[in-house]
């Protein structure tokens, strides 16, 4: 059966006839260009073999860091930058030196992306979410015996540096005293890699995250830090220039 078209319907067409346009291309430039923004990727030691892919999801962007004559990317948070040291310790990686924006076309397969999520850091490797408790948990296990003590007692001490809001004068003190300790202990050489990265993390975040206008809190530790701690801040830098590929 054939149905008439209407007059009207058919003087539309008529006028405006249908075109074929050719298909959108499945890309979101925009997208892209954000992600590359929100991405720092690893480099690779000269002897380092084929690692794992993966991502480090941190909630703060890095900070660019000048280290001889090069510039390095760091996680700007404690906890965040331990897990980004030992990535590189562990996997022979280099730290990152730019966003992949305006980098190689091929992505690299270890990188760090910055996502606001309240559970940084976490690990995306092998198609599975590492969770940041059982990261750090795992960190913590290649501690070996009074280390990861010593590891535990840092945290205990200036992690509340960081969490937001107040801090009392108390949890300052606490502070500087364990800084301190950590000092004395730097001096001797009693030390292992692990360990070292883990006081680095505290360390460089105060050195070159805290800023003038930070609570008075986190600048009377940065000021601790830089002078009264020589030897921290020269094993900081240390474990830098060993991660950095240089």
């Amino acid at each position: 059966m054939t149905i008439a078209i209407p007059a009207p319907v058919q003087a539309v067409f008529t006028t405006f006839p249908l075109q074929t346009f050719p298909a959108v291309p499945a890309r979101d430039t925009a997208l892209e260009a954000e992600l590359g923004r929100r991405t720092f990727a690893f480099g690779k030691h000269a002897s380092s073999n084929d690692a794992a892919p993966f991502t480090l999801v941190a909630a703060h962007r890095p900070v660019s860091v000048a280290l001889d004559g090069a510039t390095v990317q760091l996680c700007s948070a404690p906890a965040e930058l331990f897990v980004q040291l030992c990535l590189c310790h562990k996997n022979a990686l280099a730290l990152p030196r730019e966003a992949q924006e305006g980098c190689a076309a091929i992505p690299s397969p270890h990188k760090v992306l910055v996502a606001a999520r309240a559970g940084a850091p976490e690990l995306l490797l092998n198609g599975r979410l590492v969770a940041r408790d059982e990261l750090l948990r795992g960190l913590a296990a290649r501690l070996p015996g009074v280390h990861r003590q010593l590891s535990q007692l840092l945290d205990r001490d200036l992690a509340p540096l960081f969490a937001g809001g107040y801090v009392s004068p108390g949890v300052v003190r606490r502070a500087t005293q364990t800084l301190r300790q950590f000092e004395q202990l730097a001096q001797g050489g009693d030390s292992s890699p692990y360990l070292e990265m883990k006081v680095a993390s505290y360390v460089l975040v105060l050195l070159h995250v805290v800023a003038e206008g930070e609570a008075a809190d986190l600048r009377e530790c940065r000021e601790f830090v830089q002078g009264e701690c020589p030897a921290l801040v020269e094993g900081a830098y240390t474990v830098l220039r060993r991660l950095s590929g240089k």
